[in-house]
């Protein structure tokens, strides 16, 4: 999603993200927009852009956050069982990713 955009123009001269994957692409191939590749969302004045479905999540409840309060926010956050707010970027959760998907070892061993 964030090609077509960056393609339209919309993402000119604005810090952008998108999933860690895509970064690096997009930075390459769109040096008009600056590319936070290690954030979840960033909200660049009217645009905002998330790295993925559950980073989505994440913006959603920002958004819930800003126009209603921190209580309703909390409390669609705990309906959905996600948190609030999520510390750290997206390479922290990239490496816990590639640990659950580990054939052997320690980590193989737990998902059993």
């Amino acid at each position: 999603m964030s090609v077509i955009a960056a393609q339209a123009g919309v993402l000119d001269g604005c810090q952008v993200t998108t999933h860690w994957q895509h970064a690096l692409v997009l930075a390459e191939r769109f040096s008009s927009a600056t590319v936070v590749p290690d954030q979840i969302f960033v909200v660049d004045g009217p645009l905002y852009t998330s790295a993925g479905v559950t980073a989505g999540i994440d913006l959603a409840l920002k958004l819930v956050e800003d126009d209603h309060g921190r209580e309703l926010a909390l409390a669609v956050a705990q309906r959905l069982v996600v948190f609030l707010k999520r510390r750290g970027g997206q390479s922290r959760f990239s490496a816990h990713l590639a640990a659950q998907v580990a054939t052997d070892g320690r980590n193989a061993a737990s998902q059993k």
